[in-house]
């Protein structure tokens, strides 16, 4: 059986204004973001567990500064990593259609770069697991936990960018 990706023909052209193509795709976004955004709350319940059998003396203040400078540097690094990994975008229309494998290339380049950021946010989550498994209160993991979470908000699926990725791969389409 071949194997069929986001667009079943990627000889056929397909329309980048059409509904269902963006659907499609963002529907491969969303799901990831969600399981992303699950897996932080995971993260919270595992240090919560784990705050229950605490050692008697928590490890110095210094950890959780240092992995407070951590979770900064890699919050400072998402917005400079997608912007630099993102494909380009256009407003105007373009002809509208693309080949198959092009418009899967072009998606594919903004699911990295959206997989990318993600997965930074979910660092800082990790960072404040880290410091609750070190023996700090749950507050701590609660406050890295909301960083990343502010971090997956932002860098939430957006259908717009999703289109004007698409209109500049029609105008011209990327290179494999």
């Amino acid at each position: 059986m071949p194997q069929q990706g986001l667009f079943p023909n990627p000889d056929e052209p397909v329309s980048i204004d059409d509904e269902a193509v963006l659907r499609r795709v963002l529907l491969i976004f969303w799901t990831m973001w969600g399981a992303l955004i699950v897996s932080v709350a995971a993260l919270v319940g595992v240090a919560y567990m784990l705050a229950r059998v605490r050692p008697a003396k928590p490890a110095p203040i210094e950890i959780v500064y240092a992995f407070g400078a951590v979770a900064v540097a890699v919050a400072i690094a998402i917005p400079i990593a997608r912007r630099r990994m993102m494909p380009p975008r256009s407003d105007v229309a373009g002809p509208g259609v693309l080949l198959g494998r092009d418009a899967e290339v072009a998606a594919g380049r903004y699911f990295v770069a959206h997989v990318l950021s993600l997965a930074l946010c979910e660092c800082i989550a990790v960072l404040g697991l880290a410091v609750g498994v070190s023996g700090h209160p749950l507050t701590y993991v609660i406050a890295f936990a909301a960083a990343s979470l502010i971090g997956m908000i932002l860098c939430r699926p957006n259908p717009e960018i999703l289109l004007g990725i698409l209109r500049a791969a029609s105008q011209h389409p990327p290179k494999t």
